[in-house]
């Protein structure tokens, strides 16, 4: 078997780092900031398990009556948005840290979550750092 040089390792290692890999650090700024008043996740009816720790939860703000709030899983790797109108129709999407994904629901409209410094979506409208509605 080969050895790689340091050479290559070093190449390597600056294209990761360049290439804004999630998991050598964070993706969204506004889950490393220290938690505040009003970052806690409103009561959630019918909720059963919430994928979102609490201690992680960060409020993220409301457009139009609808509140929205970021968050990590116990899951290392993993974010969760909810996006609350109510105490009845709110809704909670997952992903990866690193990639865009989405959630629908019982809330009006499609909502995008995107890593900082990532591409938006097509067709897509900033609400606030990282979030995003589609189609608006």
């Amino acid at each position: 078997m080969r050895r790689i040089s340091r050479t290559v390792l070093a190449s390597l290692a600056a294209m990761l780092l360049l290439s804004g890999c999630s998991w050598l650090g964070t993706s969204y700024a506004i889950l490393d900031r220290e938690a505040e008043a009003g970052d806690e996740l409103p009561t959630l009816t019918d909720a059963g398990e919430i994928d979102i720790d609490p201690a992680t939860s960060r409020f993220v703000g409301e457009r139009d009556g609808v509140g929205f709030w970021l968050g990590r899983t116990t899951n290392v790797g993993q974010v969760c948005i909810l996006v609350y109108p109510n105490d009845t129709d709110w809704v909670i999407g997952c992903g990866s840290e690193g990639g865009e994904f989405g959630v629908s629901g019982r809330v009006p409209g499609v909502y995008s979550v995107v890593p900082d410094g990532a591409p938006i979506p097509d067709d897509a409208t900033r609400l606030f750092d990282n979030v995003y509605v589609v189609g608006n």
